[in-house]
């Protein structure tokens, strides 16, 4: 059964907030972790697992948009957790 954690921390010292999004999925290999994040970039064949590619490119452009950083911790079959961080305050 998939599973899904959400949690968020604040930062006052450096005034960002941290976001994790945890799942139980199939996990991500650590030599792919910074190019899921490329556009059309599919680790697995379409027949094996939907998607197109483009959400978490996405997610970075929005992130990196608003002066924040996002990145993957994951580990093989056991599920990977996406982190993304977001100033408090826009200049």
């Amino acid at each position: 059964m998939a599973k899904i954690n959400i949690s968020s921390t604040i930062n006052k010292n450096t005034n960002y907030c941290t976001v994790s999004i945890v799942d139980n999925g199939i996990g991500i290999h650590k030599s792919d972790t910074e190019r899921i994040f490329e556009l059309f970039a599919r680790l697995n064949k379409r027949r094996a697992y939907e998607g197109t590619g483009i959400g978490l490119a996405t997610c970075k452009k929005i992130v990196e948009h608003y002066n924040g950083k996002i990145y993957i911790e994951s580990e093989l079959e056991v599920g990977t957790t996406v982190h993304f961080t977001l100033p408090l305050y826009q200049k």
